[in-house]
């Protein structure tokens, strides 16, 4: 900016400021604090002249943080003495700046601080383009790395892990080697600070109309934050979200809302950080059929409330099923198992009362098999002497039924020795028990 033209042509010394976030093209007053253009410090840097630059910045564009070393570089290489004071801050790609330019010297400040981290970027696309994306913050990370190792510092990986930052106080940079000395900046180059600020607002003021039209050559986003208020910017972002023009109000507290063409509303929520980036909750939106209908902050949140109170009662209700459920499987297995113990346990008693009936009758195990044995061997026999008799007329299962008394009788009937005996029992038996079958015998041949 002219600001930074005034200023750099005192005593021969270029005197630059890198004051804000850092961005690509020229430097402008943005709707929090100034930001910093590359294209600003390349022109205050010049061609010749010792050159002393002023560093208070959070970061920003990776990218316009190069093109600001290399240039610093090239006057480095050229001869020109360069001199970097950090007051009271250099994060993020101004830490790369800050350590970057081989051969500079760098001061610090007594409680500045360093900041490094690893390169980020919002992305959307194809798988390869997301690759590519990942592969490019990888190649920035080395050229962060080869920055700190150029002044002879050990740069860990930790340092640019997923999430971790690292501090580094004006003590801990000098014993590193990324800082030379511990001081504050000369008091000739705040007073140039100072009054090149004072001019850039007075030149924002008469050449605004200048700066817009250089604006216009900026991405929407940088465009929108620099020239006008911030809900043209939200009311930008939100457009290019819905696709098409949107009223835009903000309550200034995290909510704005959002009211489409055809009169539907909705809230949304949003968060800024110090490089002026605003992040929308998109997925909080929900439009109503107009702005009567629209939701306070109050009411999204007690719905919000509402939800969590009734999750987590559905989460006691689902826990409280499936602890009921395990208790009535439990009892349920303690029943079985119970009955299962119970069976058995019977089925032993059984056994064993068996077993003793059987010893009851004074027999050794072996004499009782060998009983057993015999009774068959017997009975088979009376069997097949009177199934041999042609006269036989009983049937096999009226064999079976006569106990080995009658059987032994009715053998003796059938083998016959010519002197037929006489048996009233087996001519006219004795009345049977009801329920008793009693085969039939004919009557002996006398």
């Amino acid at each position: 900016m002219k600001g930074f033209r005034k200023m750099s042509a005192k005593n021969g010394k270029k005197r630059v400021a890198i004051v804000g976030p850092i961005v690509t093209g020229k430097s402008f007053a943005g709707w929090i604090s100034n930001c910093t253009g590359s294209q600003s410090i390349l022109e205050a840097i010049g061609a010749a002249g010792d050159i002393e630059v002023y560093v208070n910045s959070p970061g920003g564009s990776v990218f316009a943080g190069f093109e600001i070393v290399n240039a610093l570089n090239a006057a480095s290489g050229s001869g020109r003495n360069v001199t970097i004071y950090i007051s009271p801050l250099a994060a993020s790609i101004a830490s790369y700046i800050a350590t970057g330019v081989k051969g500079a010297k760098v001061i610090m400040a007594d409680n500045a601080k360093l900041m490094y981290h690893a390169p980020w970027t919002c992305v959307c696309g194809s798988k390869d383009e997301l690759r590519d994306t990942a592969d490019l913050l990888s190649k920035m990370e080395d050229d962060l790395v080869a920055a700190v190792e150029n002044r002879g510092a050990k740069a860990e990986r930790e340092w640019f892990a997923a999430g971790r930052a690292k501090w580094l106080s004006a003590k801990e940079a000098v014993s590193m080697r990324l800082a030379d000395e511990i001081a504050n900046p000369p008091s000739e180059l705040l007073a140039e600070i100072s009054t090149s600020a004072q001019q850039s607002e007075l030149y924002g003021k008469a050449e605004g109309r200048a700066e817009a039209r250089f604006l216009k050559t900026l991405p929407a986003s940088e465009r929108v934050a620099a020239e006008a208020s911030f809900e043209a910017l939200l009311s930008e972002l939100a457009k290019d979200k819905y696709g098409t023009e949107v009223g835009v109000c903000d309550y200034g507290d995290g909510t704005f809302r959002v009211t489409k063409a055809d009169g539907k509303t909705a809230l949304l929520k949003y968060q800024t950080d110090s490089l002026n980036i605003v992040a929308v909750d998109w997925d909080s939106a929900v439009f109503d059929e107009g702005e009567n209908e629209m939701k306070t902050p109050e009411q999204l949140k007690a719905e919000a409330d509402a939800k969590v109170e009734a999750d987590a009662k559905a989460k006691a209700d689902a826990e409280k099923a499936e602890a009921d459920a395990k208790a009535k499987a439990d009892a349920e297995k303690a029943e079985a198992d119970a009955k299962a113990k119970a069976d058995a346990e019977k089925a032993e008693a059984d056994a064993k009362a068996k077993a003793d009936a059987e010893k009851a009758d004074g027999l050794t195990d072996d004499e009782r098999e060998f009983a057993r044995a015999n009774y068959k061997l017997v009975r088979d026999g009376h069997i097949a002497t009177v199934k041999a008799n042609p006269k036989n007329e009983f049937t096999d299962d009226e064999l079976a039924k006569f106990s080995i008394g009658t059987l032994a009788k009715l053998e003796k009937l059938a083998k016959g020795d010519g002197k037929p005996a006489v048996d009233n029992s087996l001519i006219a038996p004795a009345p049977a028990a009801k329920g008793t079958e009693v085969g039939t015998l004919p009557p002996p041949e006398l």
